[in-house]
């Protein structure tokens, strides 16, 4: 990707809240799709990382929910653990990004046509999030109540279980021992998407590159918890519109008694990685 683009639109948010005549973001082939959405949301820290090309080729990035792990599956269709076949070692020098934006963040790009003004494109992404916060807590079958930090751009779960680890509220608690989902949105602007997310349409983006104000979405297990976090992070992806993405900064392999921690974008609950073939 031709890094100039990327400060352009840098400039332009920082100047002039972008005209919507802007050209759009083209797709980078030398990156992953990860860093192409990523970096077109605004995430501008995050880098792939080279793996030798028989590596990349053989392998496949998966989501096993029901572990709360993430995996790697054989092209050739035979499922495997990397620690199968891999050394830790291999893992840590080959996925892990020691400079990653360290934080949570949603992307999107709304076309235009779903709503009259950024306000009220907020207000919808806001509602959309929100529905796919509760129906994953439902499914998780727990018990769960908006807090008082709920507010038009913010949505804050505390939620509760025991074979989870997540205690109910009770007198002398602090936020440590309780278990929070939270999402904040701010008001978009208006620019043509990605080619490779909407066709270029003109669409209200969520762009994260604010250092205070961008678009995060968090879970925060209590410090008895045990809670499956790759689980639901893919739960609330699946049921986000398909222009919505998340960005995990923290994902975690976990192999036996080793994990290997990686950033990755979930794109409706599949999970791509930072991860680009090496040539040389």
């Amino acid at each position: 990707m031709n890094k100039l683009i990327y400060l352009s639109i840098a400039t332009c948010l920082a100047v002039t809240g972008c005209a919507s005549t802007s050209e759009p973001i083209v797709y980078d082939s030398s990156h992953s799709r990860a860093y192409n959405i990523a970096q077109a949301g605004g995430l501008y820290d995050v880098k792939d990382k080279k793996v030798p090309r028989a590596d990349y080729e053989l392998l496949s990035f998966a989501g096993d929910a029901a572990a709360n792990t993430l995996l790697f599956t054989s092209s050739a269709g035979l499922g495997m653990s990397l620690s199968e076949g891999f050394g830790i070692g291999l893992l840590t020098a080959a996925l892990e990004n020691p400079d990653p934006a360290q934080r949570n963040s949603i992307v999107a790009w709304m076309p235009q046509s779903e709503a009259e003004s950024p306000a009220q494109a907020q207000k919808l992404l806001l509602n959309q999030v929100t529905k796919a916060m509760s129906e994953t807590l439902d499914e998780l079958g727990v018990g769960y109540e908006k807090t008082s930090a709920t507010d038009d751009e913010t949505t804050e779960f505390y939620f509760y279980s025991n074979a989870l680890g997540c205690p109910q509220y009770e007198q002398g608690m602090t936020n440590r021992d309780l278990c929070y989902m939270r999402a904040q949105i701010i008001e978009p602007y208006v620019h043509a998407s990605p080619d490779f997310v909407e066709s270029s349409t003109q669409a209200y983006t969520f762009s994260s590159n604010h250092k205070y104000r961008y678009h995060r979405f968090k879970v925060t297990p209590g410090k008895t918890a045990t809670l499956p976090l790759e689980q639901i992070y893919a739960s609330v992806s699946k049921k986000l519109p398909e222009w919505a993405y998340l960005y995990i900064a923290s994902g975690n392999l976990q192999f036996g008694e080793q994990s290997v921690t990686v950033p990755y974008l979930l794109e409706q609950g599949k999970p791509h990685l930072l991860i680009t073939q090496d040539d040389s």
